[in-house]
């Protein structure tokens, strides 16, 4: 009898071994494929516009491990915060309308009974782009060497008839 419990205490401490070492929780190569975990606050990525602005932009950051989603915030340039998103599960998102100022975002984690830490806030400047005054097209013009030539020379034989006239005085 006590062989047999023996045997299955080692079956059942064996497959807890297996289970939590294939699997990654409580390995190491959980914590180096998800660096980031529930406690750490979200980061932004830095803004980029697109070289033709037009008013939209994407937000975009690394997800935390067991985080539910994300609250999105974005300050207009008069300083009015307005939440865009209590709950978003994904790691970007799209904002569009921004007109001239400077605009700013912030993350704030969300877990499934409530709110967690704030993350890093990301500014973007929009403003007025001059439009670039348009580059008049060149004219092709070829040139004429054999009209040159003939003008150059009819000046030539020009001046030598009005020398040859006043050697004649």
């Amino acid at each position: 009898m006590k062989k047999k419990l023996y045997i299955s205490l080692g079956v059942v401490a064996f497959l807890l071994v297996s289970i939590f070492s294939s699997s990654g929780i409580g390995s190491r190569s959980f914590v180096r494929n998800n660096p980031k975990l529930a406690g750490t606050s979200p980061v932004l990525k830095p803004i980029i516009p697109s070289p033709n602005f037009d008013g939209r932009i994407e937000l975009r950051w690394d997800k935390i491990y067991g985080v539910y989603g994300y609250s999105i915030y974005q300050t207009d340039p008069s300083g009015v915060t307005i939440r865009l998103e209590r709950n978003w599960r994904g790691n970007s998102y799209s904002v569009s309308g921004l007109t001239d100022g400077v605009w700013q975002f912030q993350l704030r984690n969300v877990y499934m009974a409530n709110f967690g830490e704030f993350g890093n806030i990301e500014s973007i400047q929009v403003g007025n782009v001059p439009t670039p005054t348009p580059t008049p097209t060149p004219i092709n013009t070829t040139i004429n060497t054999t009209m040159i030539l003939l003008i150059s020379g009819m000046s030539i034989i020009g001046v030598i008839v009005i020398i040859w006239l006043r050697g004649r005085k």
